[in-house]
């Protein structure tokens, strides 16, 4: 076989070489295909029969040393020294080397990479189609669900390939992903400032419009990578946003290092109980009861309530403020003495009832004759 190779290749005129480096490897290849096909066959159906005698020694020693290994040999010729290397002295080339695939394991493994190479370019197809539908209907403002779930599923990587589709996506995209743009160095800032813009544009018109029930219906899900986002413009003093945002998110805003000194202090002064400590602590009682209605002591949460001083608890002229919520509350912090606790409740009890005023009622009941009396 080697020496008719030669022959053919010494005798051939133009493209002689190519032929016999192709014709060398159906030769030997197809000679290896069919030896191996029938012996790892037989191997394995040798290994399967034998095996249902698994604590066989007889057993267990052929189909290790011999139909294991004849399962998986590759009979390919070229694979002996002397053959491969002279049939790469005599100039055939690539028609020389051994070719691991003859095998049926290696033919399998074959198929499997054709398809995962055929689906590799499916996806490729199909994300080309969904990046062009998402580009037209980004142009147009109107964003199916389908292109929402594409984007949604896009990685931060992917994302930054896209910087035209960013800003007019902005609002649709995950606040992971979001987050993860604003970490980018890929972009420029003038680009993430133009995101942020983008995505907090609803937040901007609701804080501009001054109404705080709009305004938490923007925040009121917002993550706190996404608070901590927001437009500094938007924490400028005065902004209505400060009385919208919860007493957590509050405090993780006033916590964050990605806010300014002056922007943290701010928020820390805007918060309930800093407005009505700080009116007690300047103007007393007095100061307290003048402050707006959304800004009172009966506003306050059973846990913002808990954090006021004890002398603002106890004042004869506040204590009726409280409510039964909040008594519990403070109860339970042992934040006042014994004494204390009987001085709010005699504060209360002392209070003059206008019998329109149902919760200053409710609140006498409960440290008179109610569960709180034992304590109040």
């Amino acid at each position: 076989m080697v020496m008719s190779l030669y022959v053919a290749k010494k005798m051939g005129a133009m493209g002689a070489g190519y032929v016999t480096k192709g014709a060398t490897k159906f030769a030997f290849g197809s000679g290896a295909l069919l030896t191996n096909q029938v012996l790892n066959r037989a191997g394995a159906g040798g290994r399967k029969v034998i095996q249902r005698f698994p604590n066989n020694r007889v057993a267990r020693f052929a189909t290790k040393n011999i139909l294991t290994p004849m399962e998986k040999t590759n009979f390919d010729l070229r694979k002996v020294p002397f053959v491969g290397k002279g049939l790469g002295a005599v100039g055939l080339g690539d028609g020389a080397k051994p070719n691991d695939n003859l095998t049926v394991e290696g033919l399998r493994d074959m198929v499997y990479a054709y398809h995962e190479h055929e689906d590799a370019k499916d996806h490729l197809y199909d994300k080309q189609i969904k990046e062009s539908r998402l580009a037209a209907n980004i142009k147009t403002g109107n964003l199916t669900p389908d292109d929402k779930a594409y984007l949604g599923k896009l990685t931060v990587k992917e994302l930054e390939a896209m910087p035209k589709i960013l800003e007019k996506a902005a609002k649709v995209l995950s606040p992971e992903q979001v987050e993860g743009l604003l970490k980018s160095e890929k972009m420029s800032q003038i680009e993430k400032d133009k995101l942020i813009e983008a995505r907090y544009a609803d937040l901007s018109s609701a804080v501009a419009g001054g109404i705080t029930a709009n305004i938490k219906a923007q925040t009121r899900d917002m993550s706190k990578g996404e608070l901590e986002s927001i437009p500094a413009r938007l924490l400028a003093p005065g902004s209505a946003l400060y009385q919208a945002l919860s007493e957590s998110q509050r405090e993780d805003l006033s916590k964050s290092k990605k806010r300014t000194d002056a922007e943290r202090q701010l928020l820390r002064e805007s918060s309930p109980v800093f407005v009505i400590q700080n009116a007690y602590d300047t103007g007393g009682a007095v100061a307290v009861r003048a402050l707006p209605p959304n800004r009172s002591l009966g506003t306050l949460t059973f846990d913002q309530a808990a954090k006021l001083s004890r002398d603002v608890l106890v004042d004869p002229d506040l204590s009726a403020n409280l409510t039964p919520g909040v008594l519990i509350k403070l109860a339970e912090t042992n934040k006042l003495s014994m004494a204390d606790m009987f001085q709010v409740g005699e504060n209360i009890r002392l209070t003059p009832v206008n019998p329109a005023n149902v919760p200053l009622q409710k609140l006498k009941d409960f440290v008179t004759v109610g569960p709180g009396s034992a304590l109040w």
